[in-house]
């Protein structure tokens, strides 16, 4: 609830939240669904600076850093959070 706030008050700020389990155990979720490397392409605009927070599975942070490198943000515009 916090995040979606935040991103109905800030124009920069978007948020997109991705569950990776596509069956149906969270019926409330309203997210994305699947991996956060599906999505990404779909979101980040070439020529556009961005900077980035990804939390989750230390594969999943490390795929989605390498993902958003290959569309363009720089590293150091990358934080992250694996656990």
């Amino acid at each position: 609830t916090e995040l979606e706030t935040l991103a109905a008050r800030e124009k920069n700020f978007e948020l997109i939240a991705s569950m990776s389990a596509k069956e149906q155990p969270f019926p409330d979720w309203r997210g994305l669904r699947g991996r956060t490397t599906e999505h990404l392409p779909k979101h980040i605009k070439t020529g556009t600076e961005y900077e980035a927070y990804i939390c989750g599975p230390p594969q999943m942070v490390a795929d989605t850093v390498k993902q958003l490198i290959s569309l363009g943000l720089k590293e150091e515009n990358i934080h992250k959070e694996a656990w």
